[in-house]
């Protein structure tokens, strides 16, 4: 393939590794492959129901209102400007990103924030082997 950099680029690796574990589960459930525990030697009181958690449509209610009212209370002008030296940071491959980013938290920068700065100079990671 020309080395392991034209193989990632490629998806190789991924594709194998999602292979592999397809085929290790396929074993499993068929019963090929024993898991005690799993598949083997289950406890007769262990059912396989796990519950669900759930999260009911009010908390996720109040937790809007809750970051809504925090960032009402904050000054956005020392915000904005230290999201914007986040910004430079990463935009600079030489400077450590880490003191404008705690800079940012102390002056109550939210986490979607600094994240979405990540995002958008940055970009997100997609998997060659699914694009």
């Amino acid at each position: 393939m020309g080395g392991i950099v034209k193989a990632v680029e490629e998806g190789y690796p991924q594709r194998e590794i999602a292979r592999a574990a397809f085929e290790f589960q396929r074993e499993v459930d068929s019963g090929r492959r024993s898991i005690v525990g799993v598949n083997k030697h289950k406890s007769a009181d262990e059912g396989d129901n796990i519950p669900t958690l759930k999260i009911e449509l009010e908390i996720e209610h109040s937790q809007i209102e809750r970051v809504k009212k925090f960032r009402s209370a904050r000054d956005q002008a020392t915000v904005d400007a230290k999201l914007a030296a986040v910004r430079a940071a990463l935009k600079d491959d030489k400077q450590n990103v880490m003191p404008p980013i705690l800079d940012a938290v102390k002056a109550n920068a939210t986490l979607g924030e600094i994240c979405d700065l990540f995002r958008t100079e940055l970009g997100e990671y997609r998997d060659p082997a699914y694009l």
